[in-house]
C-alpha cells in the first residue's frame, strides 16, 4: 500500500466527481459525502478519493449502470 502527503487536489477531485455524478443522477442524489483519508487535510492518504451518494431510491439506482460504464467510474454497493 503507497501513502502520499495530502494535497488539496484531493479536495479538487471530489468536487469534479461530484459535478459528474449530479450530471448522470440528477435529482436521484440527496447529497455527497466525502470520507477518508483524502478527506482529512493534512493526512497521509492512499491516493484515492472515496465519497459515497445519498440517493432517494436505491432500487432506481441501476437503470443507471449504462450511463456509469460509458463514464467508466468505478462503484460499488
Amino acid at each position: 500500500m503507497r501513502l502520499t502527503a495530502y494535497t488539496p487536489n484531493w479536495k479538487t477531485m471530489y468536487k469534479e466527481e461530484q459535478a459528474n455524478l449530479r450530471c448522470i443522477f440528477g435529482k436521484e442524489i440527496l447529497s455527497f459525502k466525502h470520507f477518508g483519508s483524502t478527506a482529512i487535510p493534512g493526512m497521509l492518504a492512499k491516493p484515492v478519493v472515496d465519497m459515497m451518494c445519498i440517493v432517494k431510491d436505491i432500487y432506481r439506482i441501476d437503470s443507471y449502470n449504462t450511463y456509469m460504464d460509458r463514464g467508466r467510474v468505478r462503484y460499488s454497493w
